[in-house]
This record gives structure tokens, C-alpha cells and sequence, in this order.
């Protein structure tokens, strides 16, 4: 069984309300109510962290159910149940770090980079770093943006590596007056 109003919600979250691939669907008319008798008969309770662990199909960890012949996440039902609606451009995170929970109160809808960098990947292990492998600090001073993926480069070390670079093109280093780079300070380390 599902509520119709609680799968509206969710194909307007999902922006397909009015797609040809949701019109033919045939979904039986339940309450609230019923919506969640059907998910709290599908877990189990953890009583030690409180997760409502989905006992039915799972896909990568993730809680499935096929509601009108379609599958749904199971964490996105339970939260459009008993929270309301998933605001648009966000996802939800599972603070409980189980990602077959379904209980609303572990679930927050955070925007897609939030819920990466909150995530154990490799973005938010790049983004936690303080410091290059050379040890310098990313500052703003420091610290140059790449427009083609959004990752950052030491300002110092990409100076230093340019230098490197000359002296091996060049067969004699520059002797004129110049005016000093600002990063020439940490040639000489």
C-alpha cells in the first residue's frame, strides 16, 4: 500500500511529476496512517542507536521498496511520511551513518557537496587537508583555485616547481634586476 499524496510529494521533489514515466502509474489510495504502519511492519529497531533498520530489499546498503511497480529508497518514503516533504535541492543524510535507516529523526536534507564532504570519501578528506604535502598552509594568499574541477593548488609550490622548471630549460640562471617574487621567500627552503 502507499499514499498517494505522500508519492505526489515525492515525484515533485524528484521533478518527474508531470514525466510520461509516472502518468500510467497505479498506486491504491492509503492513509498517513497506513503509509506508516507499512514501513514500521518492514524494520527492526536498534535499541542502542534508535535506527529502524529495513528488513526488505536492500541495494548497496540502501533500504528498497516497490511501491505501484516502481522502486523507491526506503529512507526518502519514511521521511516524506512522517517529516513532510524533501526540499528541493537537497538530499538526505544519515547522521546515524547507517544507510539503512529509516527513521526520520536520523535522516536532515543537506545539498549534495554537504552530504559528500560530511561522508568518509576522498573529497572530504582533500577538503579537511590544512596544509600541501609540502607543509605549506592554504590561505587565500597561498591557495589558487582550478576553474576545470574546483580543486585547489599550493600558490608556493606551483612558483617553486615553475622555477625548478626554468633552471633545467635554461643553461645559466637569470642575472638581471627584477623585482622579487612574493613566493621567492620559500625558494630558499
Amino acid at each position: 500500500m502507499a499514499c498517494t499524496n505522500l508519492l505526489n510529494m515525492y515525484y515533485r521533489h524528484m521533478g518527474r511529476y508531470n514525466s510520461d514515466y509516472h502518468r500510467g502509474l497505479r498506486v491504491p489510495n492509503a492513509s498517513k496512517e497506513e503509509m506508516q504502519e507499512y514501513i514500521l511492519a518492514r524494520i527492526s529497531v536498534q535499541s542502542e542507536t534508535g535506527c529502524w533498520i529495513w528488513q526488505r530489499y536492500k541495494e548497496k546498503g540502501y533500504g528498497r521498496m516497490k511501491i505501484g511497480g516502481h522502486f523507491f529508497l526506503s529512507h526518502r518514503v519514511a521521511y516524506t511520511g512522517w517529516k513532510g516533504p524533501i526540499p528541493d535541492g537537497k538530499v538526505l543524510d544519515h547522521l546515524c551513518r547507517n544507510p539503512s535507516c529509516c527513521n526520520p529523526d536520523h535522516l536532515e536534507p543537506v545539498t549534495s557537496r554537504e552530504n559528500v564532504l560530511r561522508g568518509n570519501t576522498i573529497p572530504a578528506s582533500h577538503a579537511s587537508k590544512t596544509h600541501c604535502a609540502n607543509g605549506h598552509e592554504y590561505t587565500d594568499e597561498t591557495t589558487r583555485y582550478r576553474k576545470q574541477d574546483g580543486s585547489r593548488e599550493c600558490r608556493i609550490c606551483a612558483y617553486l616547481a615553475s622555477q625548478r622548471h626554468l633552471v633545467k630549460r635554461t643553461k645559466a640562471p637569470r642575472k638581471y634586476n627584477r623585482k622579487p617574487h612574493r613566493f621567492e621567500k620559500y625558494a630558499e627552503r
